[in-house]
């Protein structure tokens, strides 16, 4: 009994520090990646502008540079202890607008507007972003033009459609002329038949009718021819 439950005990305690030590691991291993992500997005992503390395390094713009000088987080850091730190009735212009995005300047409660931030914009992109803004202004007028385009043929589909049903009713009147055009030519070949029929029954009975008078000629010449020689018989 004690070396069941002594087996009992060790497979139990096994199981729960394997599942224990697999949920360290993995907890590690998250924090690990988590690290590593953020890591890698402080070091390849601006942190004011948000545009990736290798923007800039496509459009030979100095990455270092750009982090360093162009948007410097301290820059920004300083720029909101200044604001903090300077009375609000010595603000010029454009610290008046930055000032009024904070959240303790906020009358409305809600959070800090950073829309004052370069958001994706950077100074030394701006050729990008030119070209960018002309590329999409080139979609848009293809976008139009395929628009139009779409529409005429639907306007020409629809006069095809119109043209097509036209034909149609054209092709059922041909359709209907020609069926009558038939139907009288049938008639008439009927009608010539029953003709050359009649033609040939005339013909035959003028035929019987030649004959017969022939006949009666032939009859009556030998009737003149029988005459005379009776008159010289002598009495």
């Amino acid at each position: 009994c004690q070396v069941f439950a002594f087996l009992y005990w060790f497979l139990v305690v096994t199981i729960f520090l394997n599942l224990l030590f697999a949920i360290i691991i993995d907890t590690f291993f998250e924090l690990r990646s988590d690290n590593k992500n953020r890591l890698s997005d402080a070091e390849n992503v601006c942190f004011i502008c948000g545009i990736e390395r290798s923007t800039f390094d496509r459009n030979g713009v100095n990455w270092r540079e750009h982090k360093l000088h162009e948007h410097d987080r301290w820059a920004y850091v300083y720029l909101l202890v200044h604001l903090r730190k300077k009375p609000k009735t010595e603000y010029n212009g454009w610290e008046s607008y930055i000032a009024s995005k904070l959240p303790e300047n906020r009358s409305d409660g809600n959070r800090s507007d950073f829309t004052f931030f370069p958001m994706h914009r950077a100074l030394s992109l701006r050729h990008l972003q030119e070209r960018q803004e002309a590329e999409k202004a080139r979609e848009q007028d293809a976008l139009s033009g395929i628009a139009t385009r779409q529409q005429r043929l639907v306007e020409l589909n629809d006069a095809s459609m119109k043209a097509i049903r036209n034909g149609d009713d054209q092709l059922a009147k041909t359709n209907a002329s020609l069926s009558d055009m038939q139907r009288v030519a049938t008639e008439t070949a009927r009608s010539t038949r029953q003709l050359v029929n009649t033609q040939l029954k005339f013909a035959t009975r003028l035929n019987d009718l030649d004959k017969k008078v022939t006949r009666l000629v032939d009859a009556q010449g030998a009737l003149g021819n029988t005459t005379p020689a009776m008159e010289s018989v002598p009495s």
